[in-house]
């Protein structure tokens, strides 16, 4: 945001964590630069004795996709490529 600042003549964040500048803002036709960021991630709770790694959602990500899909893990040792995966039901606990 603060690099933003100097390019634009009015400047706005809202609620979401938008952030909108205006350029012109009293002209017929106004150029507004406008992003948003969120924050997705998943971390670990849990790594089993077998190697398994159980996480936790943080921040707007879905888990009804995440089932199948690559993952970058990273570690101080450097990345660890993974694939979310779900237990079949018969393999659930109740």
């Amino acid at each position: 945001m603060e690099y933003l600042k100097p390019y634009v003549d009015t400047f706005i964040t809202d609620t979401y964590g938008s952030a909108v500048g205006v350029i012109n803002p009293d002209a017929k036709y106004k150029v507004v630069i406008e992003g948003h960021s969120d924050e997705i991630s998943w971390y670990v709770n849990y790594i089993t004795e077998n190697g398994l790694l159980y996480v936790i959602r943080n921040g707007g990500s879905d888990h009804q996709i995440a089932p199948s899909k690559w993952v970058n893990i990273h570690t101080k040792n450097g990345i660890v490529k993974g694939v979310f995966g779900w237990p079949a039901i018969h393999t659930r606990k109740k």
